[in-house]
């Protein structure tokens, strides 16, 4: 006659254990990737809460940045502003030889982002929110083509 025991603790804690690896392993994994893509699919953060400054190349107004009247009529202009730390720009063909500055058709010229501004176009110049542009329907070019002969 054949009698049954239990095996040892040591031999079914292993046993459980062993389970509980195979399981808690996969879940670490899905934890660890999905807080990965979380952070990957976060937008970048936005520039620091400052001044919004404003580009349209069609303003009449006093050209201090200040409002969609009184925008910038270059982008240059507003990189070149310290205070700004946002900037909007409104459709239009942008060029990093026009401005306060710069030398016109000079072919090394460039637009210096400097980190911590952020630059959005696609406005038409009356949005106050910045969820209100369309980048579709309003074309914002910062273009190298210096000469402006499409070459």
């Amino acid at each position: 006659m054949t009698t049954l025991t239990s095996p040892p603790s040591h031999v079914l804690q292993s046993a459980v254990f062993g389970r509980l690896r195979l399981w808690l392993l996969p879940l670490a994994l899905a934890l660890l990737l999905a807080g990965g893509l979380s952070a990957l699919l976060t937008p970048f953060p936005a520039a620091a809460a400052g001044p919004l400054c404003y580009v349209d190349a069609d303003a009449s107004g006093a050209a201090t940045g200040d409002s969609w009247t009184d925008a910038y009529t270059t982008v240059q202009d507003a990189l070149a502003d310290p205070g700004c730390t946002e900037i909007w720009v409104a459709e239009g063909a942008y060029y990093p030889d026009e401005g306060a500055g710069q030398t016109e058709d000079v072919i090394t010229s460039t637009f210096a982002l400097t980190n911590g501004v952020a630059l959005y176009g696609g406005f038409d110049g009356t949005e106050t929110q910045r969820g209100q542009r369309d980048p579709a329907a309003n074309v914002t070019v910062l273009s190298g083509d210096i000469d402006k002969n499409d070459t």
